[in-house]
C-alpha cells in the first residue's frame, strides 16, 4: 500500500483510492478494502493536511480481515499527518 500526497487548493484533504484487479481479483474483496480506506479517510479527515491523496494498493490484501488492513490504514495516515507537521 502506497499513499502518494500533493498540495491542494481547497481548505480540505481530498481522496482517490485506486485498487488493481490484477492485485485483488474479486470484485467484492475490492469494494471491502475501499469501503475501509474510505471510512478510516472519513474518520482521520479533521486530522489530516489539506492535501490530495491517492491510496494504492499494490499487494493482495484480500485474505486479511478488515481490522488489519484498518490499522495499516490508519498507521499510514499518522506517518503523513506526522511528516507533514515536520515541514
Amino acid at each position: 500500500m502506497a499513499i502518494f500526497s500533493y498540495q491542494n487548493t481547497f481548505a480540505h484533504p481530498r481522496l482517490c483510492v485506486s485498487v488493481s484487479k490484477k492485485h485483488v481479483h474479486k470484485a467484492t474483496t475490492r469494494h471491502k478494502i475501499k469501503r475501509i480506506i474510505r471510512e478510516s479517510f472519513r474518520l482521520n479527515q479533521y486530522e489530516l493536511p489539506p492535501m490530495d491523496m491517492v491510496v494504492i494498493i499494490y499487494k493482495a490484501l484480500g485474505p486479511q480481515n478488515s481490522k488489519v488492513i484498518r490499522e495499516k490504514i490508519d498507521e499510514q495516515w499518522k506517518r503523513l499527518n506526522a511528516s507533514r507537521k515536520k515541514s
